[in-house]
């Protein structure tokens, strides 16, 4: 549900739909004509093997220069408490009142996946 959401907002409210969001986006993917994606050099799928991903993914496919774009959703870093060290540091203290902000941090980043790279080289050239 978050995900439409971010969807609705982004294109209706916003004005600035997600890339790939044919559905609540057809605006701006019109302007995407504009692109001469006839001379895009492939450079990200050139250094790619191809690989066998879990759900038939293809990370090399969905750029806005494919015949069916997905959605350019993407996290690039996440900040979670490393829940592991609290439940070990509030066994090993017999007084109830641990104080949870002082767990540290797990510190998640993940680069784009090769089609949003080449949706940006696309866009930005």
């Amino acid at each position: 549900m978050l995900v439409l959401q971010l969807r609705v907002h982004c294109a209706e409210v916003l004005g600035t739909p997600i890339v790939g969001d044919y559905k609540y986006g057809r605006q701006a993917h019109k302007k995407w004509g504009q692109f001469d994606l006839s001379n895009l050099e492939d450079s990200t799928e050139e250094h790619l093997k191809e690989e066998a991903l879990p759900f038939g993914l293809n990370l090399n496919k969905g750029s806005i220069s494919d015949k069916h774009p997905r959605l350019h959703l993407h996290c690039k870093q996440i900040v979670l408490p490393n829940i592991s060290q609290a439940l070990q540091n509030v066994q090993s203290v017999s007084d109830s009142s641990y104080d949870l902000s002082v767990v540290e941090s797990l510190e998640l980043e993940a680069d784009l996946p090769p089609y949003m790279k080449k949706s940006w080289e696309v866009t930005n050239s």
